[in-house]
């Protein structure tokens, strides 16, 4: 997504997201020390990102994907299988370098968050018809989805539309993950 057709105070927001984000050390620019708000953010970085945020906890067993070997995000990855926060593409394929989708990231959230749906059941019909594409969210991503639009974590990306299959970028996550830690976590479990 653009900056050029994002409104003034949504692009403050992402790039306070980024900064603040950053400070912590949940994330971190890229090799060649740009940033790259518009990049997609891959699977394995997203896992990375939710671990740092949630304080490096320590995992007691491995995650077992044919895929997923690179030391730079395994402790991550173990960490969220092992408390049933990520799923693998299927049973031996966890998909480290795909993009991760929006709905994908909500799914993750809702899981971290206990996976428990509230008053956003009864606002789903409503959230229906307010985006227009909501008939293309995943059936096992649609209540999480729609409790990370009931909390404003996410909200639609224009044109009333939610986009659940698109990729989520770098700039979306940092202020979706700023959302989450400001409406879930203490300051001191976000440190």
């Amino acid at each position: 997504m653009s900056a050029a057709v994002l409104d003034d105070g949504l692009v403050y927001e992402m790039v306070q997201a980024v900064e603040e984000l950053t400070a912590l050390g949940v994330i971190s620019g890229m090799d060649d020390g740009t940033f790259r708000p518009d990049a997609p953010v891959t699977r394995a970085q997203f896992v990375l990102m939710l671990w740092r945020m949630c304080g490096k906890p320590a995992a007691a067993k491995a995650a077992s994907f044919a895929d997923a070997n690179a030391s730079w995000y395994q402790d991550a990855l173990n960490w969220a299988v092992e408390n049933g926060y990520v799923n693998g593409l299927s049973d031996t394929r966890f998909g480290p370098n795909a993009p991760i989708t929006r709905q994908q990231a909500t799914a993750i959230l809702f899981r971290l968050n206990g996976g428990q749906s509230g008053a956003e059941l009864m606002l789903s019909g409503i959230y229906d018809q307010t985006f227009t594409d909501s008939a293309s969210i995943a059936s096992w991503a649609k209540d999480a989805l729609w409790w990370a639009v009931y909390h404003e974590l996410v909200s639609g990306v224009g044109g009333s539309r939610i986009a659940p299959e698109a990729n989520a970028s770098r700039a979306q996550i940092a202020a979706i993950l700023l959302r989450y830690a400001d409406k879930f976590m203490t300051m001191e479990e976000a440190a």
